[in-house]
């Protein structure tokens, strides 16, 4: 428990399973190497990066975060939460969002749902919206789920970050003595036109 402005105490947000999953086709740098004017050490130097998991045609991200959703909910030992969070900034559509279509083949119904678009920041955004929805007494669970494949018009040298998680609030059967910390976020406003694709 946390301690309020009042002096109440808000539930505190425990981590009850940690899962992932990565679509099977792999890209290695080779195989950039024959469709670009670079070879894999030109690449390895630069990015650390030897391969990495690509989606197949037709796969959305909704279908990467039903797999990595679905491994989190076995993980964290539940079959139902009160939201689903997905952080991506690749949706399946810019409307509806991707949050409730998964919540859907979850068979989460009934469960809150909504995106968040942050780009790398998205999962720990994510991370501290699921801490304040079960601080404020919104959820009981959550499933987190950070999913942003890196878009086909963008050269793959580097691996887009797939992660899930679930979270769920006191009292609960997964240590509840070890609470999230605190989430502090802060924004470099100055790097934005660096990353902005024109």
């Amino acid at each position: 428990m946390s301690p309020t402005a009042a002096g109440s105490y808000a539930p505190a947000a425990v981590l009850c399973g940690l899962a992932g999953w990565v679509p099977p086709r792999v890209v290695t740098n080779e195989h950039l190497a024959r469709r670009l004017d670079t070879d894999d050490a030109w690449i390895r130097t630069r990015t650390g990066i030897r391969r990495r998991h690509a989606v197949d045609p037709g796969q959305a991200t909704s279908d990467l975060a039903v797999e990595a959703g679905r491994r989190a909910l076995v993980c964290a030992a539940t079959a139902s939460v009160d939201a689903v969070v997905v952080a991506t900034t690749t949706p399946d559509h810019s409307c509806p969002a991707t949050a409730p279509a998964v919540a859907a083949r979850l068979g989460l119904t009934g469960a809150a749902a909504f995106d968040i678009s942050a780009v790398c920041t998205g999962f720990v955004y994510g991370l501290a919206s699921a801490a304040g929805l079960i601080a404020a007494g919104v959820a009981e669970r959550v499933l987190l789920i950070g999913r942003t494949p890196t878009p086909r018009s963008w050269i793959p040298s580097t691996g887009p970050t797939r992660s899930s998680s679930a979270t769920a609030r006191e009292p609960s059967s997964c240590a509840p003595d070890t609470p999230t910390s605190p989430a502090r976020s802060a924004t470099s406003t100055s790097a934005a036109t660096a990353l902005t694709r024109t």
